[in-house]
């Protein structure tokens, strides 16, 4: 039979336990709208339509490359030289 220091200490886990899942999931939405709002700053730099739920949005892939296409930067050839010659 478990003594009452080990019920109350089972107890304070679990409480810990949910307080963690609690913030993780608070985490995980702050990031997901945080991310939906930079993707939408993309495409309305870009002149597209902006997404609603970045999961549903993105799973196809179209509106990840339409997003890949629209912040590729290509670097400056003296760089690239630069970085061969570097590299030999």
């Amino acid at each position: 039979m478990a003594s009452p220091g080990v019920i109350a200490e089972g107890g304070a886990n679990e409480e810990f336990s949910d307080i963690i899942k609690w913030r993780s999931d608070e985490h995980d939405s702050v990031q997901r709208k945080t991310f939906t709002k930079w993707i939408n700053a993309q495409f309305s730099k870009a002149g597209k339509t902006p997404i609603k739920d970045m999961f549903s949005d993105l799973r196809d892939g179209r509106k990840l490359l339409d997003l890949l296409g629209g912040t590729h930067r290509q670097l400056p050839l003296v760089k690239c030289v630069m970085m061969c010659l570097v590299n030999f």
